[in-house]
């Protein structure tokens, strides 16, 4: 009791995660649904880039490594939790994450993804409860590193994580997992040895994100919803660099309930910060260095709000298209599924203020599911208090919280089925 420590948190806040309604848009069954996807432009970047030479790190619960839509992006990762080398998803975070940035696309299966040329790392460094341990993810970054230069690869590192305090009642100013010195010295070991590290800035609505970063080949990474505007859970202030889609993302999704290769729609500045990983996948698999890539993608984001940058969106929504010099004028390209293969300083006063986004089209109407109430259990999700006695990492469930949120906007209830759970 009274003990302050420093946990790690998936941070995907009243994720919604539900089985998605099939939509004949595309090769890819739901990529109607990826409004996201289309949003950022994606699909048109696709013919200048996919990613490939590129290896996405995804530090977190692990991933569905048998997911028909990941299991061929995969390269065999490592686990840190039970240290035995499987890098298994048990908790349905990590392969959220992982859809986004790189599941397999124009395979006539699921979804679709930012960067489908790339291979995923699964590094499980959070446990089936959310519960984890700061140095885990310490090693987490370190093993990343040295997995990519044994494979020959460029680098991005997903991490979709923050830190809480453990006392839930504490109003006070919380210290945060990234801020920890084993952590933020991986971070930056990494950024230093060329490695593109991407970080969600957190879901508490509040005017502090979970990192700052202060050199180049990082980046902070805020919630936008359909309007363009910040998800008003996404954290904000001087940290943040920019902002991606982060609200009903549909993407591959795990749960011990609910069968093999199903698909989920989750919130969360979680599900925001694989779309820049992509993104910089995409750069970086045309020769750009991890900075070039992401003062790339500063530079292309659509401005949003005040001219330049801003608290609240940094410098604007990620615009994968702009960022890859392509316009959305010409038809929309599918790539196939690829073949695989085995086996500084950053001020932020130098970057320049972001260059206007080229006119969004929709290549195709959002497709939402079929609805129906959310289950029970949603809102009876509760905290997961780490063990007693040690340092930890932990998921908190916000579920109910967002479900009083659905209630007052009672038409996104209409959107989903059943299978809700809440994450953070």
């Amino acid at each position: 009791m009274g003990l302050r420590r420093r946990v790690a948190v998936p941070l995907i806040i009243g994720a919604l995660l539900v089985p998605s309604a099939v939509s004949a848009a595309s090769n890819d069954p739901r990529f109607a649904q990826q409004w996201g996807l289309h949003r950022v432009g994606a699909e048109f970047a696709w013919t200048s880039a996919t990613g490939g030479g590129v290896l996405i790190a995804v530090i977190d619960t692990g991933v569905d490594l048998n997911h028909e839509d990941l299991k061929s992006q995969l390269v065999p990762g490592t686990d840190f939790v039970s240290g035995d080398g499987d890098a298994q998803d048990e908790h349905g975070h990590g392969t959220l994450v992982a859809g986004v940035a790189a599941a397999a696309t124009n395979n006539s299966k699921g979804i679709a993804s930012v960067a489908p040329g790339a291979q995923i790392l699964p590094v499980r460094a959070i446990n089936q409860d959310g519960v984890g341990d700061p140095d885990h993810v310490r090693q987490a970054i370190d093993y990343s590193v040295g997995r990519a230069q044994e494979l020959g690869r460029k680098l991005v590192i997903n991490l979709s994580l923050d830190g809480l305090n453990d006392e839930d009642s504490d109003p006070r100013p919380i210290p945060l997992l990234l801020a920890d010195p084993r952590v933020d010295t991986a971070i930056k070991n990494a950024a230093g040895a060329g490695a593109a590290v991407i970080i969600a800035a957190g879901n508490t609505g509040q005017a502090t994100t979970s990192y700052d970063a202060d050199r180049a080949g990082i980046l902070v990474v805020g919630a936008s919803d359909r309007n363009d505007g910040r998800w008003q859970f996404s954290s904000y202030g001087p940290g943040l660099d920019l902002v991606a889609p982060g609200v009903e993302v549909v993407s591959t999704w795990w749960s011990r309930d609910h069968g093999a290769n199903i698909y989920g729609s989750a919130s969360g500045t979680s599900i925001s910060v694989p779309f820049v990983a992509g993104t910089a996948s995409l750069l970086m698999s045309q020769g750009m260095s991890s900075a070039q890539a992401l003062d790339r993608i500063l530079k292309s984001a659509k401005d949003l709000g005040p001219p330049g940058r801003d608290d609240e969106h940094g410098w604007g929504l990620l615009d994968t298209a702009a960022a890859l010099g392509v316009p959305r004028t010409q038809p929309t390209p599918i790539p196939t599924a690829p073949a695989r293969n085995s086996g500084g300083s950053r001020p932020r006063t130098q970057a320049t203020a972001p260059a206007p986004a080229a006119p969004v089209e929709s290549p195709s109407p959002f497709a939402v599911p079929e609805n129906l109430n959310p289950p029970p259990e949603l809102a009876a999700e509760v905290a997961i208090s780490p063990p007693e006695g040690r340092e930890t990492t932990r998921a908190i469930n916000y579920g109910s919280a967002f479900l009083l949120l659905l209630v007052a906007a009672g038409h996104i209830l209409r959107r989903f089925a059943p299978g809700m759970i809440g994450l953070r």
